[in-house]
């Protein structure tokens, strides 16, 4: 597990405590991070969106393909529901203070007066 929270501290630095709270399982380690930076990436829209795109990220853990398989097993393991959003973990635990920050700023502006 160290190797893994590792791994993905080298590569995702702004998600490690979020990546830290949602490794459960044993896996190889490899795609285990890739797999955890994946998912924390996503729902904080640091990957896939703006910043490290998913081929990127496939490179830096050695893949051949993409880490969304694995990640989808670790989402059901945290009890994300299948149904929302695949970005959603369920839990705010699992996102930076930036992103939080990014909903609240969202969420303000959606309710000012017209």
């Amino acid at each position: 597990m160290s190797n893994t929270v590792r791994l993905c501290g080298e590569c995702c630095m702004t998600s490690r405590s979020a990546i830290r709270r949602s490794l459960l399982r044993r896996a190889k380690v490899e795609t285990a991070a890739a797999a955890l930076c994946w998912m924390v990436g996503r729902a904080n829209e640091s990957v896939g969106y703006v910043g490290l795109q998913t081929q990127d990220l496939m490179r830096t853990f050695g893949l051949k393909s993409p880490p969304s398989t694995r990640a989808y097993t670790m989402r059901q393991a945290i009890g994300a529901d299948r149904t929302e959003w695949p970005g959603s973990l369920g839990s705010a635990r699992y996102l930076t203070g930036a992103r939080r920050q990014s909903i609240v700023t969202r969420r303000d502006q959606a309710y000012e007066p017209v």
